[in-house]
């Protein structure tokens, strides 16, 4: 697929963004963001369900619980056991929806920022807020990535980044192909999707145009999470990681703190209204502070 290596700015009512815009896609981008979830002996998190009792202290490092523990955790509810040569984590069964994020709003305030999100004063999502009883399967959109960020710590998990925390998403670790943000060893989000670096797709070797929502279709739309039930994989149970929204993952460009909303922090897996986009895929560059109606994310726990 042919892109332009442009970084197209634009202003949406006083807020910045820049994405690299794949030339096929038109001109609007959607991202969700993936969220990390941590196996390890559990307290109680915000929603009910086990929360990592090491989380708060070691925040986006390494866990603190013994590799031998860690094997015979299970994953926290509607969370997917995913196991490689070189990562063993939890991942969302499902981009986080519109029922999700509205217990983190009525619940949180606006505690719990990353540092580099000091500016990010509102929680609430930019646009289609609260949303209709009919929409609450949908995934959530209109979040930026300090929002998604923070959803995913409230819920006592992370967003998906790596095995030591965020991704560089300059460097290749250990002479590989990849980018980290990319690399099936270390991002857990590109391993959950390509079942550790085996295919192409997260329903297999391939992309095909008619198992998830994604389409140039002229009218498309977002689809309750799992509804596309072919749409599933790398790893069984997980759905939806091709289309539906660009899901937000912690591999951001850091600059001075005075200008972090202007980070650039990646998304994979593609929108509704992109073609159906391969694992690997790294058209989705957004700045922190960007919000579209194709972006949302999901968790993950290590």
């Amino acid at each position: 697929m042919g892109r332009d290596e442009r970084y197209l700015p634009d202003v949406v009512a006083g807020r910045r963004r820049r994405r690299l815009c794949a030339s096929a896609c038109g001109s609007a981008m959607l991202v969700f963001f993936a969220c990390t979830y941590r196996v390890a002996p559990v307290a109680s998190d915000n929603f009910g369900n086990g929360r990592d009792a090491a989380f708060d202290s070691a925040e986006l490092g390494t866990s603190d619980v013994s590799a031998e523990a860690n094997a015979f955790a299970p994953c926290p509810d509607k969370m997917v056991r995913v196991v490689t040569a070189t990562l063993d984590f939890c991942i969302d069964a499902y981009e986080v929806t519109n029922a999700d994020y509205a217990k983190f709003i009525a619940d949180n305030g606006v505690g719990g920022q990353e540092p580099r999100c000091s500016w990010n004063t509102s929680f609430v999502p930019f646009a289609n807020w609260p949303a209709r009883e009919a929409d609450s399967n949908l995934p959530v959109d209109q979040i930026d990535w300090c929002d998604a960020w923070a959803y995913c710590r409230f819920a006592g998990k992370r967003l998906c980044g790596g095995r030591d925390g965020a991704l560089d998403p300059k460097r290749r670790a250990g002479g590989s192909a990849f980018i980290e943000p990319i690399d099936p060893a270390r991002s857990h989000w590109a391993a959950a999707c390509s079942k550790g670096g085996t295919q192409q797709a997260p329903y297999g070797v391939a992309t095909r145009d008619d198992v998830c929502v994604c389409s140039l279709a002229q009218d498309p739309k977002r689809e309750a999470v799992g509804s596309r039930t072919q749409c599933v994989g790398g790893f069984d149970g997980i759905f939806d990681m091709s289309g539906n929204v660009w899901e937000w993952i912690d591999a951001c460009t850091d600059t001075a703190p005075e200008s972090a909303s202007s980070d650039e922090c990646y998304s994979l897996g593609g929108g509704f209204d992109n073609p159906c986009l391969p694992c690997f895929d790294l058209n989705g560059m957004f700045v922190r502070e960007a919000h579209e109606t194709n972006l949302g994310f999901r968790c993950c726990a290590q």
